[in-house]
């Protein structure tokens, strides 16, 4: 996804609602696409989204509401994107002084059929889903950000969404943060919180993993890391991640759980490289990730990540 083409399709969608053109609005959307507007019922199917949206139409052509987004982040990965806007509602009054509502909007949206179609969207205002993972039953579990009235992030939970559309909203017991990265065919969730931030993103957030699964919470600390960052789970349960003593990977070291939360942990290093962060790992065990190149000059270890070269195959096998 580029952003100079999603601005040009927000340009389009604006000008179709604005002009009452419903059937073409839905046909950006998947069959099986949903929309959750606030205080709405979950509108399920392009077909029922057409009728949503034909019903948005006719209300605001009577009395002359103008529809404008302003497009504000796109991120994709694989075939999943999200789309992050700002949308204006403008609407006239008699004595001239027309009233403006603004409200973020976040789109999920899935690669098929040689093109980007609208999955599904949040299901409140004021929340921007941010999408990480998914797996083969159609699960998708990400960021659930909060915002404020001045677009400030406030905090975030992680969520998981479920093939009917249904969310399931989640915090680690005592965390300021929460976010949901990685789930597994199992539908098990391997992530991180922060204990001293409502993001976990933060530079200054002292973050921690933990292992989600429907409702149950275990969490994940190696022994005398600063921060533990789980980054992959595989349909076995093994997590595989990062250990490091800030955001910026200073001091990284890669960590497995190759028997699961009630395992130990084995050390994930690139021999000779002074630091190994891991990114994900497969069912068969195999550890993919990026190292510090030991030939990096004074200048590019300074760099921080800029340094960090990308590992070429499998580190670790299973």
């Amino acid at each position: 996804m580029v952003t100079q083409e999603v601005d040009r399709f927000a340009r389009e969608f604006e000008e179709l609602f604005n002009r009452g053109d419903p059937a073409t609005m839905a046909s950006f959307y998947a069959e099986d696409a949903m929309v959750m507007a606030p205080e709405s019922e979950l509108v399920e199917g392009r077909s029922a989204i057409e009728r949503f949206w034909r019903a948005a139409c006719e209300a605001a052509q009577r009395i002359d509401i103008r529809r404008t987004i302003n497009v504000r982040h796109v991120e994709s990965s694989g075939n999943l994107g999200y789309v992050v806007s700002t949308v204006t509602l403008e609407i006239p009054a008699p004595e001239g002084h027309a009233t403006i509502i603004t409200f973020n909007d976040v789109t999920v949206w899935k690669a098929a059929d040689g093109g980007w179609h609208t999955a599904f969207e949040a299901p409140q205002a004021g929340v921007w889903l941010v999408p990480f993972g998914s797996n083969v039953s159609g699960q998708i579990s990400g960021e659930y950000v909060r915002f404020g009235q001045d677009t400030t992030a406030d905090s975030e939970s992680g969520f998981v969404r479920d093939r009917r559309g249904r969310f399931t909203v989640f915090d680690v017991p005592g965390a300021r943060g929460t976010e949901a990265v990685k789930i597994n065919n199992r539908g098990q969730v391997a992530s991180s919180y922060s204990d001293n931030t409502p993001i976990v993103n933060d530079p200054a957030a002292k973050v921690h993993g933990y292992l989600w699964e429907r409702g149950r919470m275990v969490t994940i600390d190696v022994p005398g890391a600063v921060n533990t960052v789980p980054f992959g789970i595989n349909g076995r349960g093994q997590i595989a991640g990062t250990t490091a003593t800030n955001r910026m990977l200073e001091g990284a070291h890669g960590f497995l759980l190759a028997k699961g939360v009630k395992g130990a942990f084995t050390p994930v290093d690139v021999p000779g490289a002074p630091r190994t962060q891991v990114g994900d790992i497969d069912d068969l065990g195999r550890i993919v990730g990026r190292y510090e190149n030991p030939a990096a000059t004074p200048a590019q270890q300074h760099a921080g990540a800029q340094a960090m070269s990308m590992m070429a195959g499998v580190m670790a096998g299973g």
